[in-house]
């Protein structure tokens, strides 16, 4: 059963927040063994939400770590509105990683008219010799 301790009013940004207090604070092992991996395990949140800004390039995504001994734990995805693939990619992900990736596009434009939407697909492909392979496709219908 989920107890609310208190309510008081302050300014936020619209949209939808989530905030953990007092995990595990009942089960001392638990939270040890949490503590010891909590890097590992917000690095494991920050791709979840990479994947999401990805999913979704339209839609601002935030990361704040509280009470973290500084804030380089703290992530934040701001689009603008006519953000290339590749801009958001370098928001996301940083511009050393999406400067080694390319941008490849197809549209219906150039189909043989069977189609009575138009569509179009952008994919950010790691380019030749630049490490770990990298995917990213957004479809547009």
């Amino acid at each position: 059963m989920t107890q609310s301790i208190s309510s008081s009013s302050a300014s936020h940004p619209v949209g939808t927040t989530f905030r953990v207090q007092n995990f595990l604070h009942n089960i001392p092992v638990r939270k040890q063994t949490a503590l010891k991996s909590s890097a590992k395990t917000l690095q494991s949140i920050k791709a979840l939400i990479f994947s999401f800004a990805f999913a979704r390039p339209k839609v601002r995504f935030s990361l704040k770590v509280l009470k973290a001994r500084s804030e380089k734990g703290n992530w934040t995805y701001a689009p603008s509105p006519k953000d290339a693939l590749t801009e958001v990619a370098s928001k996301i992900v940083g511009q050393d990683i999406s400067l080694q990736c390319a941008c490849h596009s197809v549209s219906s434009d150039g189909a043989d008219g069977t189609v009575r939407k138009g569509w179009a697909v952008e994919a950010l492909l790691a380019s030749a010799g630049a490490g770990e392979p990298a995917l990213y496709v957004h479809l547009v219908c």
